[in-house]
């Protein structure tokens, strides 16, 4: 992934807290920390508190 940010050279990274997979919670405040320091040019960070908000069923979702 470093390489593909490296090619492009972002000046603002933009990334959710974490996401949710087979129902479980999944945080990357550990992983954006390790990221964010090998990408020289970014200068801001946004972090969108995409965890803390409370999950709703999609119309025509089922959950398993």
């Amino acid at each position: 992934m470093l390489d593909r940010f490296g090619q492009i050279a972002p000046k603002v990274f933009v990334s959710v807290d974490g996401y949710w997979y087979a129902g479980k919670r999944i945080a990357i405040a550990d992983k954006l920390a390790e990221i964010v320091p090998e990408l020289p040019g970014v200068t801001a960070v946004v972090i969108v508190p995409y965890l803390a908000r409370p999950r709703r069923s999609r119309p025509g979702c089922r959950r398993r």
